[in-house]
Formats: C-alpha cells, sequence, structure tokens
C-alpha cells in the first residue's frame, strides 16, 4: 500500500475502524510500521519527514488518534507526528536528556522525564511548548505516570528500588515509597498501583492515597512491563526472561495463565476493545498478538527495524 493512499484511507476511515491499528517506532533509524489488529499483519513502514534522530525512547498516540508522539533522545525533543501525513509538523525541544513520557488522561499535556537534568518536564500539546518543570532529586527520574484522575505523577528512578508520588494538585512531592526492587513497568488499577518488579520476579501493588503495599504476586523472569484494559478486570506482564505474559485476575489476585509471547518481550498495547494484547519485542524484531478470551496467540509479524514500544489506537467515545 503506497503513502498517498494510505493517507487517503487514514483521513476518511472512521473512529472504529481506526482502532484496528497500531504503530511501532524502530530503536534506530527513524521509523515506523503501522500494524492492522484483525488481523494481525504489517501494512507499512515509513519514514517520519522531517528525519528523526537515531534513538526513540516512546510513543504515545492522543485521543483522537491524530497524533503520534515520539521522543527522540538522539535529538533531544518531542515530536508530533500527524497521522494523516505521516509527517512531522511540531517538535518542542527539551535539551536535558529525554528518558520516557507519559499522557495526561485529557491528552493536554505530556510528562517528560529528563535524565540529565533531573528533571521532569510538562509540555502542553495544545500550545506545543514547555509549561513547566519539576526538579527531582538523584537519582535521574527514569519513568512517569499519570493516574487515570489525573490527581497523580508518580516517578521511578535508575537503580532506586522506589517510587516518588507527586500530587498535581500542589505541584509538589507527596510521597516517597520503598518498594522490593527498581520497578519497571507501571499501571493505575483502580485505586491501585501496580508495579513490575524485574529483580525479584514479582508484581507489587500498592494502595492509592495511603501508598502501601497491599499485595506482593510472583510472576516470569524479569518482569519488564504492564498493560491493563479500562475496566481493570486483568492486568498482563510481559517476563522478559521467561518469554511469557502473565494474566492475572487483579480482583482476585490470581494468575490464570503465563501464555508463549516469544523470545524478550519487552512493551505491551491493548487494542481499544481489549481482545487483543500487542506485544513487542526488540531481540526478535517482532510483534505478537494475544488474543484475551482465548489466552493464546493469534499471529505474529516481523519487523525490518527492532521495535521500541507499541502505540495502538484508541476508541472515540
Amino acid at each position: 500500500m503506497n503513502k498517498l493512499l494510505v493517507a487517503f484511507v487514514l483521513l476518511t476511515l472512521p473512529c472504529a475502524a481506526l482502532a484496528d491499528l497500531a504503530w511501532l517506532p524502530s530503536v534506530s533509524g527513524g521509523t515506523v510500521t503501522l500494524i492492522g489488529l484483525e488481523p494481525l499483519r504489517k501494512v507499512r513502514s515509513f519514514a517520519v519527514e522531517p528525519p528523526m534522530g537515531q534513538h526513540i525512547e516512546s510513543a504515545l498516540v492522543t485521543p483522537d488518534n491524530r497524533t503520534l508522539l515520539l521522543i527522540d533522545s538522539k535529538l533531544d525533543r518531542v515530536v508530533g507526528v500527524d497521522l494523516r501525513d505521516e509527517r512531522s509538523h511540531w517538535s518542542v525541544p527539551v535539551p536535558e536528556g529525554l528518558e520516557a513520557a507519559w499522557l495526561s488522561p485529557d491528552g493536554k499535556q505530556l510528562a517528560v522525564c529528563t535524565e540529565r537534568a533531573g528533571k521532569v518536564v510538562f509540555i502542553d500539546l495544545e500550545q506545543r511548548r514547555v509549561a513547566g518543570s519539576l526538579r527531582i532529586q538523584a537519582p535521574a527520574p527514569h519513568n512517569c505516570l499519570f493516574s487515570a484522575d489525573g490527581r497523580w505523577l508518580v516517578i521511578t528512578r535508575h537503580k532506586e528500588s522506589a517510587f516518588s508520588v507527586i500530587d498535581l494538585h500542589s505541584g509538589r512531592l507527596q510521597r516517597r515509597v520503598v518498594t522490593g526492587g527498581e520497578p519497571a513497568g507501571m499501571a493505575f488499577v483502580g485505586r491501585e498501583l501496580w508495579l513490575a518488579i524485574p529483580g525479584s520476579h514479582q508484581v507489587e501493588v500498592i494502595e492509592v492515597g495511603n501508598w502501601t503495599r497491599s499485595a506482593t504476586l510472583p510472576v516470569g523472569l524479569q518482569p519488564v512491563a504492564l498493560a491493563t484494559p479500562a475496566d481493570g478486570r486483568y492486568v498482563y506482564v510481559a517476563n522478559r526472561n521467561s518469554g511469557t505474559v502473565s494474566v492475572i485476575d487483579a480482583a482476585q489476585r490470581r494468575i490464570i495463565r503465563h501464555v508463549p509471547a516469544g523470545k524478550a518481550p519487552a512493551h505491551l498495547a491493548l487494542s481499544s476493545d481489549g481482545r487483543l494484547l500487542l506485544v513487542s519485542s526488540r531481540e526478535e524484531a517482532t510483534a505478537l498478538a494475544l488474543d484475551t478470551l482465548r489466552l493464546q496467540p493469534a499471529g505474529q509479524v516481523r519487523l525490518t527495524d527492532a521495535p521500541w514500544g507499541a502505540a495502538a489506537a484508541r476508541r472515540s467515545s
């Protein structure tokens, strides 16, 4: 499918059809692969114009499914790619060692962890500018996550068995919480924060508000990523060294199954209806789909370049 045809299709598709798509940026090369989810298929790869740098750290899709947000850590900027023509029409420079980013629930703000500066930088996506920042005491911030209500921002740091909680109403540090190892993936599940702890091969469950641990669940070897549908019924955990995805009943704190997911699964993205879980592997340069109803693989595609994450389109409400 050529580029002009894809652009025309994206311009004319209804939101329900757009929900069948996902985008996987390459670790190096500045390219993005467009994936169809049902059935799983590689639609095409495209090079972002103007060209990106040689290392992409994060990929997110705005709620309207019109913009792919890429963290270009080589050129120190946040890039907005218009998915209707697959070009970058704007970028915001953040020259302080971009590491990872997360969208606010309303899609209007982006929180970016900056490693060299030791800050969380907030970008106003409507005005496309830096709106402010918070300095984080060493070690450097590694990852960040907004709560679903927009009240809290959780921050993890390099080589630290803890996380910090920022109260976004006051803009101040609310709490530093010690964990059983350095957290990797994070997900808010209702009134709980779930953390993947690679070093202990476990998932920790933290109660939001009092920020105390309520459960610890053993999963596979080296859990690195979490995903959960909107209803929070299940939590999916990518176990890098086991090559599996653990499926957990969140309410019962019970592992339902460990599903084979190829070699070194690293990132997870759910389809908008929650029926498919997209699992990407940098080592194999593949994307695997898991059927979340049958709890079994539903297809695999090989990619030209090693992917860094996956961003699935959202279903319009």
